[in-house]
């Protein structure tokens, strides 16, 4: 997983972030591992390129810190939390990834997110 410019965004990925998504699909065969990786990488660069992301695949998730909200690139079982930065125009940050079976979104990734948040935008 790399950061990735696209004619719309760049898309930069939180220190930790890349090794998050290694961690989430650590478990699973290696045919697996390619497939998520190039699913992901297609979602990242559409939506850099500023292609239309649906609710399903672009959901809201939870609030950050200055009561905006983050959202999820979901591409199932994988979900990477992220934020469109207020400080730097035209750019989102990747928190981390998470291998997601289950619905309710947890604290700890909520704290997560706004953590990398308050490093990167306070």
């Amino acid at each position: 997983m790399q950061n990735y410019k696209g004619s719309k965004f760049h898309i930069i990925h939180c220190e930790g972030a890349v090794e998050s998504f290694n961690h989430a699909i650590a478990k699973h065969p290696k045919n697996r591992r390619i497939q998520y990786k190039a699913q992901m990488t297609a979602i990242i660069k559409r939506l850099g390129d500023g292609g239309r992301m649906s609710n399903e695949n672009f959901p809201q998730e939870g609030e950050l810190p200055d009561k905006s909200h983050f959202r999820a690139l979901k591409k199932i079982p994988i979900r990477a939390y992220i934020w469109l930065s207020k400080n730097i125009s035209n750019t989102y940050y990747i928190s981390h990834y998470i291998y997601k079976d289950f619905d309710k979104l947890k604290k700890s990734d909520i704290d997560k997110v706004c953590n990398n948040w308050r490093k990167i935008e306070e």
